[in-house]
């Protein structure tokens, strides 16, 4: 059954992302020992942003000796290296981001659906001297939040 929060990826896409990840892995020096292939191909294959109990769900179904710890410690192992980073936002569970190229998120407040945004003029956004704060920024990311249009149906329907 697809979980509505994650958005449908043509297959084409998912095989593109996943060799490009295992590419990443390779140029990072991340194994990718068999758990964490398995780990790789799950949560890229979800669909954009699953959290990590999404992803050890769908690779106990493929294999169901691999513990929600290999999991975990894989997906951290693949933000340490770049090849996926945290999307996040207070109160809801950490959700992976096979997608490591700078972008942005659009963040629904009812659901908790993440959507990618590519936008030139965000990235652009000029990052204030936070240096008297004793902080050193080394990126940004611009999230914006509000409800999506499954949520806007829903509110409209009401």
């Amino acid at each position: 059954m697809a979980d509505p929060s994650q958005p449908h990826v043509p297959k084409r896409e998912r095989a593109r992302r996943l060799e490009a990840a295992r590419a990443l892995c390779r140029r990072k020096g991340v194994v990718l020992t068999a758990p964490r292939a398995l780990v790789l191909e799950a949560a890229i294959g979800l669909g954009t942003h699953p959290t990590a109990d999404e992803v050890h769900a769908a690779v106990h179904r493929k294999e169901p000796g691999i513990g929600r710890a290999t999991v975990y410690r894989a997906l951290e192992a693949f933000v340490a290296a770049g090849v996926f980073t945290k999307a996040s936002h207070t109160g809801v569970a950490v959700r992976y981001d096979a997608i490591p190229a700078r972008h942005h998120h659009l963040v629904c407040l009812r659901c908790d659906r993440i959507i990618d945004l590519f936008d030139g003029g965000l990235d652009g956004v000029a990052v204030p001297d936070v240096s008297g704060l004793g902080f050193s920024v080394t990126d940004i990311q611009v999230q914006l939040r509000g409800l999506c249009r499954a949520c806007q149906t829903k509110e409209e329907e009401k």
